[in-house]
């Protein structure tokens, strides 16, 4: 029905981020097994093969989806927070690609997510991972469309002012969208010394 009715975050985020200067790729995931393909294939990237010669640039991967405590929606399947780990651990072994990880979901209950510990167990469990240097999320517990679009879009043009090493700059850029009115972001960032995610979310005024 999203389809249908032309609510696609993906669209819409598409042509806003290309005329903000992002480079974007689009994929329609339709089931676990496609999305699974499809992070595999994003973990082929090989910076060898960039023109413009930024190696340093993040690669964000931002899955846009229905949601519920337990996961994310893809068709008829819900993908458990488990399964989703275990989908974008390729991402967490990207060798040729020496720029940082970020990982978006953009869902209803994302706040509840529980990926990132599922992230932290792989760590510990001794997986040879580079950790998503931030997992951002959307705290609604129902989305609105309209207001995720606006919060992403704000995201995005700010960003690319940020420095992901300093996470004052980044909390910053979570209070202006927050101040603007669009869905609130919150974010999980990657303790290299504490080898732990770290949470931050825009206080209520």
């Amino acid at each position: 029905m999203d389809l249908l009715q032309e609510r696609s975050e993906a669209v819409a985020l598409e042509r806003m981020c290309r005329l903000l200067g992002h480079e974007v790729a689009v994929f329609q995931v339709q089931s676990f097994s496609r999305l699974r393909e499809t992070c595999r294939f994003i973990a082929s990237i090989d910076e060898d093969h960039d023109a413009k010669k930024k190696p340093d640039l993040p690669l964000c991967v931002h899955i846009a989806a229905h949601g519920n405590p337990d996961g994310l929606g893809f068709g008829l399947e819900t993908v458990t927070w488990e399964e989703l780990a275990d989908a974008i651990l390729p991402l967490a072994k990207v060798a040729r690609y020496s720029g940082p990880l970020i990982v978006v979901i953009s869902a209803c209950d994302a706040g509840q997510q529980s990926l990132t510990s599922e992230l932290e167990d792989h760590w510990q469990k001794g997986a040879k991972v580079r950790p998503p240097a931030y997992v951002f999320v959307t705290c609604d517990a129902r989305l609105d469309w309209s207001a995720s679009v606006a919060a992403w879009t704000i995201f995005y043009h700010l960003m690319p002012k940020a420095d992901l090493d300093d996470p004052k700059t980044v909390r910053e850029v979570l209070t202006k969208v927050k101040a603007a009115g669009g869905a609130v972001l919150r974010y999980y960032r990657w303790d290299r010394k504490n080898k732990e995610y770290m949470k931050y979310e825009p206080k209520e005024n």
